[in-house]
């Protein structure tokens, strides 16, 4: 798996820490107009509405063949959770990931 939780901190081994402190752990997620993708394992459809979900996502739900923009997707997230990229950066980047990854249903529902 690519992230693992110690208290506070998300481990990467490709790219690096975000250490976000104590205070990450009370923050409010960073949510953004949320995103239908389909699970690759399970068939399922699920909503990913926050940097938070994206992450989860890519961590328990993503293909094992991780395509090109999956990194990028995975970066923008990380530096939106420190605050180094905006959280729209980041659900743009996630997008392009799903979509290349066949994963991609929709960005809203009507």
């Amino acid at each position: 798996m690519f992230l693992h939780r110690h208290g506070a901190v998300l481990r990467n081994p490709h790219l690096g820490t975000y250490s976000g402190g104590l205070r990450s752990l009370f923050m409010p997620k960073r949510v953004f107009q949320h995103v239908n993708v389909d699970t690759a394992n399970a068939g399922r459809i699920l909503t990913v509405a926050s940097v938070e979900d994206a992450l989860e996502f890519m961590r328990r739900h993503w293909p094992r063949d991780k395509a090109g923009k999956f990194d990028a997707a995975e970066r923008a997230c990380l530096e939106a959770l420190d605050g180094r990229q905006s959280v729209e950066a980041a659900r743009r980047a996630f997008v392009a990931a799903t979509q290349e990854a066949g994963l991609y249903i929709k960005e809203r529902t009507p």
